[in-house]
């Protein structure tokens, strides 16, 4: 049975794209297209909404800590809670259809969810004083974080589908995550010196100001550079264009992503890196002022110091990580700087002494070297394990595998948040105490160096069995070739013959491959397959599933 072309486009787009390599070689414009927004994009899903919100509502609105503390685990629960949901939205392209359907549908994601963040970050850091602030933290913050990860999803999906080629993947995400860390690095450097034009006024009242200017240079410029995403079309409108409801359900597209076991392979990897992340963050203030021992004034100047020389350091680093995937591939690159980093971090642990604070900024820079190498290859090896995904569902699902990639971190990092106070608090941590007893510094220690690390050597032992370099990704391109053709294809790193996906018959939507009718069923649950049976008897049911239903009763 033949297909027409306009038939299998909207399922065998992955495959279409591995035929012509020379077509799908980026340019220069649109690299630059691509990466320039993340300049000011890295605002809205980056590190200043974690530095200063909590600061400011504690510090200059007054809010108790503990309430601001309870809206934060609110805040952070609804945003896991809601990413498959989103992730799966974002991957049908139903987000901002009707309101910029000219747009391809990643592009029209990412400008929707990019006006709506911004609007919620206003609000939050210039909250009306009528409104319960703790409330009003809570339910901006949850917004907040709901429409970055949209935007984080689908701006990571358009680039894993500009770049199909192995080492062009990281090119793309090295200039990238270059203009992400300089974005970082002015906005989160940006206040101080607005603050240098408030001197005068109370202290509060100074920060009130500062923040809302802050806002105005920060989220001003993520919404003009959106523009940059009105020349990119993406490469599957076709696939964007078909009918939703020929794509599976929402259970069953998790189900099927779950299930992919290089994709489970790779969710510890990205859990480790969020907890070391995430660990070090939270915990390097307390190691400046208490195991460094930076002067008391000076802790604040210290700490800033050390967040620039990290970020600063990265931009090289970024160079560096396109280098090493070039000549080591992407795991061999993300295994050295790993690795590295352990022993950096170990040598910190064993030459820490009170009032080695330049010494301290030379190990945090070669972090920020190592780091910047490993942010290239890591966003950039997804696209290789969603094109291999793509051999068995019949097309990429980028936005998908990125959102449920963040969901895993962001439920760990609901457990391991209050571990770091408890730890502090059992160690006989006392607030505004200098010094603190020896065992507080040890705990530090630990939750600054030791615990990273240890995390670290088990995320270095998952990544040692991750099987896709750039001889088995050139493979799955032969195979998505090869489905293109409506040909058996074999899995390079099974060696599993796969058919061609699925495809309708030249006469309508009611021809299902046995194959993939009995994969998706075998990811359903008895009361999905119930329901899906249902919805066809009584004729209510997607053309997809009635043609199931008619093909197995």
């Amino acid at each position: 049975m033949h297909d027409s072309d306009d038939e299998r486009a909207p399922f065998l787009h992955a495959a279409d794209s591995a035929l012509s390599p020379e077509q799908k070689r980026l340019t220069t414009r649109t690299i630059l297209l691509y990466a320039a927004p993340s300049f000011a994009l890295t605002v809205l899903y980056g590190s200043p909404y974690h530095v200063f919100a909590v600061k400011f509502y504690v510090d200059t609105l007054g809010v108790r800590p503990i309430s601001i503390s309870l809206a934060t685990a609110v805040a952070r629960a609804v945003d896991a809670v809601t990413t498959p949901t989103v992730a799966w939205a974002v991957e049908r392209g139903v987000i901002g259809k009707r309101l910029c359907g000219s747009l391809g549908r990643r592009a029209r994601t990412i400008v929707l969810a990019t006006m709506l963040a911004c609007t919620a970050m206003y609000w939050l850091f210039n909250p009306r004083s009528d409104n319960p602030l703790a409330l009003s933290f809570g339910v901006l913050s949850s917004l907040f974080l709901v429409f970055s990860a949209m935007l984080g999803q689908a701006y990571t999906a358009l680039g894993m589908e500009l770049a199909t080629r192995y080492d062009e993947r990281t090119v793309l995400t090295g200039v990238e995550s270059l203009f992400a860390f300089a974005g970082d690095i002015l906005y989160l450097a940006l206040p101080n010196f607005l603050a240098s034009a408030y001197s005068t006024v109370t202290p509060a009242a100074a920060s009130r100001r500062v923040m809302h200017e802050w806002c105005i240079y920060a989220l001003a410029p993520a919404l003009l550079l959106l523009a940059c995403f009105v020349p990119l079309r993406d490469p599957d409108r076709s696939a964007a264009a078909s009918p939703p409801d020929r794509r599976p359900p929402m259970a069953a597209a998790l189900h099927r992503a779950l299930r992919n076991p290089i994709f489970a392979m790779y969710v510890p990897v990205k859990i480790c890196l969020y907890v070391v992340g995430q660990l070090m963050a939270s915990v390097f203030p307390f190691y400046v002022e208490h195991v460094v021992q930076a002067p008391l004034a000076e802790v604040g100047t210290w700490t800033g110091a050390g967040f620039v020389a990290l970020y600063a350091a990265a931009l090289p680093g970024v160079l560096l990580g396109v280098v090493l995937s070039r000549r080591l591939g992407k795991k061999g690159c993300l295994l050295l700087c790993w690795t590295l980093g352990c022993a950096n971090m170990l040598t910190a642990l064993a030459t820490a002494t009170p009032g080695g604070t330049l010494r301290m900024l030379v190990l945090l820079g070669i972090n920020g070297l190592l780091g910047g190498a490993w942010a290239a290859a890591d966003k950039a090896i997804g696209g290789d394990i969603v094109d291999h995904d793509a051999l068995y569902s019949g097309e990429p699902q980028q936005a998908l595998f990125q959102g449920l990639w963040t969901f895993f971190p962001k439920l760990a990092s609901i457990v391991f948040q209050p571990t770091i106070s408890a730890a502090l608090a059992l160690a006989g941590y006392v607030p505004g105490a200098h010094p603190q007893p020896p065992a507080v510094r040890h705990a530090i220690n630990a939750l600054f160096i030791v615990l990273p690390v240890a995390v670290s050597l088990f995320g270095i032992a998952v990544m040692l069995r991750f099987p896709i370099d750039r001889r088995a990704h050139e493979r799955i391109v032969r195979a998505l070739a090869a489905h293109s053709m409506g040909e058996a294809a074999v899995d390079p790193l099974t060696g599993r013959s796969v058919p061609p996906p699925l495809r309708g018959s030249a006469g309508g939507d009611d021809y299902v491959d046995d194959a993939r009718a009995w994969g998706l069923l075998d990811s359903l649950r008895a009361s999905e397959l119930r329901a899906l049976a249902a919805a066809a008897v009584v004729g209510r049911g997607a053309p997809f599933a009635a043609a199931l239903s008619r093909r197995l009763y």
